[in-house]
């Protein structure tokens, strides 16, 4: 897989190795989960709330020290390579030359799967200080046993640096197809899979599930509490006059806030808050879980909503940038007393035992309303109006901005209207203030590449190299350079966080090579004045005068921006008076 970077090419592979009738452990359980876990680099999906690895690079170095090799001799490896699993491959090799050298333990028995997950799963679960010789002497043990190939996959999970090419959807693909008689028949297994994935994101089960016991068995996951649904999303129209026509006559539109997705379990007053990014944020927010236990009537619900920073005293909605400082593991409660919130409600998607999920919006809405009590301002439904006209359309937008939010997110009211889980789809269109720029929306996109910079930010990374997401490739393609709204404060941010890498990652194509390529997982929101064609990218086009409006820590790089959706944003820069 790491051989090629053709999408094709990677799924035959996959599907090879999935075509296997042997694989089982040696108890005759199945792998399929197992396999699927390591090829993401995680040993379980972030809800799951189980320890992840988070092995520090220098007890791993010790581990492989262990096995043979002195550690003076695998600290120059790796400074040579900047690459743990890289490292581990070249000193497994030397290793391996050297047949003499001695070892801490010496067995031909050749590693499994599953030996090798469940020995990374022993090592999470160990915690402490007292804990670091049991985890460098598991690993050695595993390293011991190694070929030069394997030891290098093992170093690339420990450093969380898969890169195999396998997003979850190209995975999913791969099975779809292998699954299927015909094109048609592929295209109809994708999206049966992918809507069980988007129900239930946790592709090892999904995709063992399938592999086991067929297609059909994909359409019994349905929405669970303690199990976070990914976000339906919304599209982009370039002018508010196509809003009317695209939704058919009439809509509903609602407050578009500038705030944090969270998707809401409650059951008999039992309250956990997932992120957008399905991570349990409910200790950063001990308010809102406060308020669903009070507020939210329904015995057991699975809610779509906004957390918004709200001023204290006067109610008024403030910046997301001040909302992410909420977002720590200490003094919780300190931060809570200085940056109130309060909770807008758009949606249910189970109720009292029942997906709502192929209900349609009006119903849901009703349904919603009912759920929250009156006479409260902490968790409310976000502010509506069904919109029959343009002039209609205009007057409640003028109210949206006035109020403090974004724009509006508009919503089909026909019997179709379903709520669509991790789909961007047109019963959702949103319209946001143009404010910041002259294009139709703020772009997200995710961090490439970094130049060092001048001046007064000289010793700091100057400009940063931003892609966005090909979904017909998998890869992310350079879409421009960015330095203007770079402030101390972010500077400093990405200085610390970003994590630089010896070469260009798998998925990325770009035009340019930066002073240091970036493992590519930081988020930003960006705006601009207008897309403008350009030969020193790879979609042709880019910004013109782009510029950071924050960081999107809530937000991963399967939620940035698609080439697609910036190359229909090309002919539709306007100024804030056309409406």
């Amino acid at each position: 897989m790491e051989k090629t970077t053709k999408r094709l090419e990677i799924m035959a592979i996959f599907q090879e190795l999935f075509k296997q009738a042997d694989l089982y452990d040696e108890n005759k359980q199945p792998i399929h989960d197992k396999i699927i876990y390591l090829c993401q680099g995680k040993l379980y999906p972030d809800w799951r709330r189980k320890p992840e690895l988070q092995m520090a690079k220098e007890l791993a170095k010790r581990a492989i020290a262990l096995t043979g090799p002195r550690l003076e001799t695998v600290n120059d490896v790796f400074k040579k390579v900047g690459d743990l699993g890289t490292a581990f491959g070249i000193l497994k090799q030397q290793i391996d030359e050297n047949s003499t050298q001695s070892t801490l333990y010496k067995t031909e028995r050749v590693l499994t799967v599953s030996e090798v997950y469940n020995t990374l799963v022993q090592i999470a679960n160990y915690s402490g200080v007292v804990s670091q010789k049991k985890k460098i002497s598991m690993l050695s043990g595993m390293l011991s046993r190694c070929e030069a190939q394997e030891a290098k996959y093992i170093g690339r999970f420990i450093d969380s640096k898969m890169r195999l090419g396998t997003a979850d959807l190209t995975m999913i693909e791969a099975i779809a197809r292998m699954l299927a008689k015909n094109e048609n028949e592929q295209s109809i297994n994708r999206e049966i899979i992918e809507r069980a994935y988007n129900i239930y994101p946790d592709l090892g089960t999904v995709l063992k599930t399938v592999m086991l016991e067929g297609i059909d068995a994909m359409k019994r996951f349905q929405p669970k509490l303690g199990v976070p649904i990914r976000s339906m999303l919304a599209q982009r129209l370039d002018s508010p006059e196509e809003f009317l026509p695209k939704h058919g006559g009439e809509f509903a539109a609602e407050y578009k806030l500038d705030g944090e997705r969270v998707q809401i379990h409650t059951r008999d007053k039992k309250v956990m808050l997932f992120s957008r990014r399905q991570e349990v944020i409910s200790k950063q927010y001990p308010d809102v879980v406060n308020s669903v236990m009070n507020y939210i009537t329904a015995k057991s619900a699975i809610l779509d909503g906004e957390i918004v920073a709200i001023e204290p005293g006067t109610g008024k909605l403030m910046p997301f940038q001040l909302l992410m400082r909420r977002r720590r593991k200490y003094g919780v409660d300190e931060k809570m007393e200085e940056i109130p919130t309060r909770v807008y409600l758009f949606d249910v998607l189970l109720l009292d035992g029942k997906s709502m999920l192929d209900t349609p919006y009006l119903e849901r809405r009703a349904c919603l309303e009912r759920s929250v009590s009156t006479s409260q301002d902490k968790i409310l439904p976000v502010p509506q109006k069904i919109i029959k006209s343009y002039p209609e359309f205009v007057d409640f937008f003028n109210q949206a901005i006035k109020n403090g939010t974004e724009g509006l997110l508009t919503k089909s009211t026909k019997p179709e209207s379903v709520y669509q889980p991790g789909a961007r789809g047109w019963l959702w269109i949103k319209l946001k203030s143009l404010q910041r720029g002259k294009l139709p929306d703020a772009i997200d996109v995710v961090i490439i590449g970094v130049n060092w910079g001048e001046g007064r930010r000289a010793g700091q990374w100057g400009t940063l190299l931003v892609a966005v997401n090909n979904e017909d490739t998998g890869s992310l393609e350079m879409l421009t350079r960015v330095s203007s709204g770079m402030d101390d404060e972010k500077a400093e941010f990405l200085f610390k966080n970003l994590k630089t890498i010896p070469t260009c990652p798998r998925n990325v194509k770009s035009t340019e090579t930066p002073d240091k390529w970036v493992e590519p997982d930081t988020i930003l929101e960006i705006v601009g004045d207008e897309i403008t064609e350009s030969p020193n990218t790879i979609i042709g086009y880019s910004i013109r005068f782009p510029r950071i409006v924050r960081i999107r820590d809530d937000k991963g790089v399967d939620d940035i921006t698609t080439a697609a959706e910036v190359l229909s944003m090309r002919t539709g820069s306007r100024n804030e008076t056309d409406i």
